[in-house]
């Protein structure tokens, strides 16, 4: 990026306060630009991006944008915004984030995490491993060891995860990238499967030549696209053929022990704070690129026993000897399915209720089979939410009510909206002496399950003053 040097460039971001977002705000701020913002309400992140410096503000309002470099607009923000309306009149620069992402990846030795499933996780450990090498990190979600989604180094590296549903990642040339998989998704964007393996393979070629790829051998799609690479590929998974392998798997109750053959050499066993097989094919992945980029096996093998992951992956909000309260994105069904899975592993003893928002239209209608035959196999009681269309049409006949409809069970039920926390907490109580809530999905939810959780807390605190 060209700037004058007399004098700060502005960048301004309308839609600041989402994570991805005000992870760029942070870095731009400690790279020395003067940064403002709007946001759509009032939030803890505007006021943290405030005290380091951006000019923030609620609403989005044509008069207080200023005289901006550029514009740097979320994926979230409409055509019509005011803001938006006004740079393009103006014929300021408006650009997406994953550009402003790509443009300060230019200037470092960029390393892209992306995949269907679990790139936020990745990237995570991926950036707590390499902490030994002080690099930049932005995560498209909040990290719980930084309380931030992004973390400003000193070193050249630069970790990004990289966006794949609107085909953004082909704005970025790393040095170093990582896919944990590809799987049918975001078909708002993309015709089928093989427009998104095709959109892989562009991504993957984007590296340089003097880098390399790192792909989850265990992935189908993966390993047919291999063959159609033209850059340096490593994989790593389970079975013959990883340079990087994975064995003995033990997933034990809120952590995972596994071992690792880096290139026929036994690194030993390596303790993961995290349910789940997929979380172990995520911790290996961050594993493989930090050694090879010179963290050695015993920094990894420290730093990943005490790793922490994202806000809504698996984040529990309350827990007690009768019920939990967890919190997870997922709402594809692999993610789901992995998701649930990893709680039977933490709660193996407790029923499972699961409050969940199927997200955007395209999505339910593509995966259909796979979102009823998933719930009845896994779950013990379910509460479904109005889809959430995240700005898209309705289609006919595809609806949460014609889900519990088709499946016809008493204890599956259609709910019009969030349950009322105080309500759900008292039957919940009443109904199950052990109960895990998960609260899935990528909709607003945040809200429901840490007012449930609070309520659950002030009970016990209740119980211990008494």
């Amino acid at each position: 990026m060209f700037w004058n040097r007399e004098r700060k460039p502005h960048i301004h971001m309308i839609g600041i306060g989402g994570s991805g977002m005000s992870g760029i705000a942070e870095v731009l701020l400690a790279s020395n630009f003067q940064v403002s913002g709007s946001d759509l309400s009032e939030s803890q992140i505007l006021r943290k991006l405030e005290a380091l410096g951006a000019k923030v503000w609620v609403g989005h309002s044509a008069q207080k944008l200023g005289n901006p470099d550029c514009v740097v607009i979320s994926t979230a923000i409409p055509q019509g915004n005011p803001e938006y309306e006004e740079a393009l009149a103006r014929r300021i620069p408006v650009i997406p984030r994953a550009e402003m992402l790509a443009e300060l990846m230019r200037l470092k030795r960029g390393i892209a995490v992306a995949g269907s499933h679990g790139k936020t996780t990745t990237t995570c450990i991926l950036g707590q491993l390499l902490q030994p090498l002080r690099p930049t990190v932005v995560v498209g979600g909040r990290v719980q060891h930084w309380d931030a989604s992004s973390q400003v180094g000193r070193s050249s590296l630069f970790v990004v995860e990289a966006d794949e549903s609107d085909r953004s990642f082909l704005k970025y040339s790393p040095v170093y990238s990582i896919v944990t998989n590809v799987d049918l998704e975001h078909l708002d964007n993309y015709r089928d499967l093989a427009d998104i393996e095709d959109s892989f393979v562009s991504f993957l070629n984007r590296t340089a030549f003097f880098g390399e790829a790192w792909l989850n051998l265990n992935c189908p799609q993966l390993r047919r696209m291999r063959d159609r690479l033209t850059k340096p590929v490593r994989f790593y998974g389970e079975g013959e053929g990883c340079h990087l392998e994975i064995r003995d798997i033990d997933l034990q109750g809120r952590s995972s022990k596994f071992r690792l053959i880096w290139e026929s050499e036994d690194l030993g066993e390596f303790l993961l704070p995290m349910p789940g097989k997929h979380n172990v094919w995520n911790a290996a992945a961050a594993v493989a690129l930090s050694l090879r980029l010179g963290v050695s096996a015993r920094s990894c093998r420290r730093r990943l026993a005490s790793v922490q992951g994202a806000e809504r992956r698996l984040q529990i909000h309350h827990e007690d000897s009768q019920v939990a309260v967890v919190e997870d994105y997922a709402h594809h069904p692999t993610e789901l399915r992995a998701a649930i899975q990893a709680l039977r592993q933490v709660y193996p003893d407790r029923s499972l209720i699961v409050v969940f928002q199927p997200h955007r239209f395209t999505r339910t209608q593509a995966l259909w089979k796979d979102f009823l035959s998933l719930f009845p196999e896994l779950c013990d009681r379910l509460y479904l939410l109005p889809i959430y269309a995240a700005h898209e049409e309705p289609i006919e006949n595809v609806s949460s009510e014609e889900m519990i409809r088709i499946w016809n069970r008493p204890n599956f039920l259609f709910q019009a909206e969030l349950p009322n926390p105080e309500m759900f907490a008292e039957g919940l109580r009443r109904e199950y002496a052990q109960a895990v809530v998960a609260v899935l999905g990528a909709g607003p939810l945040s809200a429901f399950s840490r007012n449930l959780a609070e309520i659950f807390a002030a009970e016990r605190r209740k119980l211990a003053s008494d």
